[in-house]
């Protein structure tokens, strides 16, 4: 929230090479006294201000952060992940955005002055800080090399928080922000409008802003633009979030005050009565698997609670498969890929089983195939020898099945030993599920021991 109240950056797409400097500020009333809020962002020469673009991944960040429980600054990650998150197209530009952004972020310089909220002091501070301390990005060449030396793990990007803004998502100044709403917004205004009021609307329905104040110190415009042009581009956010239910229709006479010469006040109303929302607890297993993929939270849960796991871990492996290979049947829309194969329970193209059998991983060749888009889902065979391997299992001393489990790891397919090394320490049903399918095919070849039991 404390990322909410100004803006981290300019609004606008582009700002000039030689302005270095943002300052944002408010006067408001704490504990009886008037105070003035200021945030000065101050960026390096070589990589400028941070722009809209900029502020949307600090958000995408958060919500990388969020996945983890908020449990630690070092954060790993994916580009492509967070190119998910964020809703942005899977192409090059987007990856070269990011890695431009982040490298933008440390060097960019916050100097809040009484406009730092600490929620353990209960008071407005003052603190200077860079966002982020630490990037790591790993292209792909490198991640390869480094996956193959150590695992899946060895080759993730990270960033870590800066202390300060960490210690503030701790002490739980947070509040939840409907991402999937917000990546249909078209306008950056729209989304900057968003948060801002998104954040307000939590203490009441009813806000009045000077234009001034909230078009150039909490959404970020040029100070340059006149009234007009103002009110034209404000415009834009407030139709397409009164579209979107979220602000109340307003006649421009009601939403628009003239109070002075030149001094117009903004009438902000929120359409709905959503309560208060509460930072929900951090997804886990299968649900914070797949949105690592980037579905959102509520498919995640519809899907977790609709379907096996078994269908779940076995369509993720696909889209893992298919991406890390450049699959054109994946290319586009892996997420909506990823969703589809679930709710109509694709049967597994034939190359990819054919990988699986090589692997002497787990049999799914009994399954019928068919086309990879196919709306039917496949009848599965009843498979007699799984229930046998695991009672087997089961009669092992805890001592033999830690061997037998290193074993069949050693012989499992690169996409079940990358599975399981990614959600062993989560644990989780997705993990006991891919467990439980390296053990079963190894003891299926082991057919004296399984045949004797």
């Amino acid at each position: 929230m404390n990322l909410a109240e100004f803006p981290l950056a300019s609004l606008d797409d582009r700002v000039p090479k030689d302005q270095k400097t943002l300052v944002f500020e408010d006067q408001i009333t704490s504990k009886g006294a008037p105070v003035t809020r200021r945030l000065t962002i101050s960026a390096s020469d070589k990589f400028g201000l941070p722009t809209a673009l900029d502020d949307e991944v600090i958000l995408g960040l958060v919500q990388l952060t969020k996945l983890k429980g908020f449990s630690e600054r070092r954060v790993e990650f994916t580009r492509y992940q967070l190119i998910q998150i964020l809703g942005w197209r899977e192409e090059g530009k987007s990856y070269q955005r990011i890695d431009e952004s982040l490298k933008r972020w440390l060097g960019v310089s916050l100097y809040y002055d009484k406009a730092w909220w600490d929620n353990e002091e209960k008071s407005w501070v003052n603190e200077s800080f860079h966002v982020l301390d630490n990037v790591t990005l790993y292209d792909r060449e490198r991640y390869e090399r480094r996956r193959k030396a150590g695992g899946p793990e060895a080759g993730m990007s990270s960033f870590v928080w800066n202390e300060i803004v960490f210690r503030s998502f701790q002490a739980g100044y947070l509040k939840r922000l409907d991402l999937e709403l917000y990546r249909t917004f078209q306008s950056a205004v729209t989304k900057r409008l968003y948060r801002f009021a998104d954040k307000h609307f939590h203490k009441k329905r009813r806000w009045e802003f000077d234009l001034h104040t909230l078009c150039f110190d909490k959404l970020g415009m040029t100070r340059t633009e006149h009234t007009g042009e103002m009110k034209r581009r404000l415009n834009v956010g407030i139709r397409e979030l009164e579209e979107h239910g979220v602000f109340r229709k307003m006649a421009e006479t009601e939403r628009f005050v003239k109070t002075g010469p030149g001094k117009w006040t903004v009438v902000i109303e929120k359409a709905d009565e959503r309560g208060e929302q509460e930072t929900e607890p951090a997804p886990q297993g299968i649900t914070l698997e797949l949105m690592k993929r980037g579905l959102s939270p509520e498919t995640a849960r519809e899907f977790v609670e609709q379907h096996s796991a078994e269908v779940i871990a076995d369509r993720i492996a696909l889209h893992d498969w298919l991406l890390e290979r450049g699959d054109k049947r994946i290319s586009k829309r892996p997420a909506g890929f990823l969703a589809q194969s679930i709710r109509k329970k694709y049967p597994l193209p034939e190359d990819y089983v054919a990988e699986l059998r090589r692997g002497q991983t787990v049999q799914v060749a009994q399954r019928p195939q068919g086309p990879l888009n196919a709306a039917e889902p496949a009848a599965a065979v009843p498979d007699p020898d799984r229930e046998r391997c695991l009672a087997y299992f089961g009669t092992l001393s805890a001592a033999d099945q830690v061997a037998i489990e290193s074993e069949a790891l050693a012989g499992a397919s690169r996409v079940h030993e990358e599975s399981y090394a990614r959600l062993k320490a989560a644990k989780g049903p997705l993990f006991e599920e891919i467990r439980e399918r390296i053990i079963v095919s190894y003891l299926r070849t082991q057919d004296l021991q399984v045949g004797n039991l």
